[in-house]
C-alpha cells in the first residue's frame, strides 16, 4: 500500500524552508484486517489462531494506491514443519 504520512520539522528556520515541507511518502506491506471510509488497518503478521502482532490504522484519505500481492503459483514452495 503506497500512502502519504503527515511530517513534522521542528526548530527556529526561514518561512520559506517550512513551505517547502511536504507529507512523506510511505510503502506498507501486510495483511489487510480492516477498510472502510475512515481507516484501513493493516497487520505485519497472522496466525492460525486469530491472533496478529504489529497493526498500523491508516485514515483512507491518506492512502494513494492499494495492491493486492498472490503468490506465484508457478514457483516450487519448500516444505516446513
Amino acid at each position: 500500500m503506497l500512502w502519504e504520512d503527515a511530517s513534522t520539522r521542528g526548530g527556529l528556520d526561514d518561512l520559506d524552508v517550512y513551505r517547502e515541507h511536504v507529507p512523506v511518502k510511505c510503502l506498507s506491506i501486510g495483511y489487510l484486517l480492516h477498510h472502510d471510509k475512515q481507516r484501513i488497518l493493516l497487520v505485519h503478521a497472522q496466525s492460525e489462531d486469530d491472533q496478529a502482532n504489529n497493526a498500523i490504522a491508516i485514515p483512507s484519505v491518506w492512502i494513494k494506491a492499494i495492491r493486492t500481492l498472490t503468490p506465484d503459483k508457478t514457483k516450487k514452495r519448500s516444505k516446513r514443519d
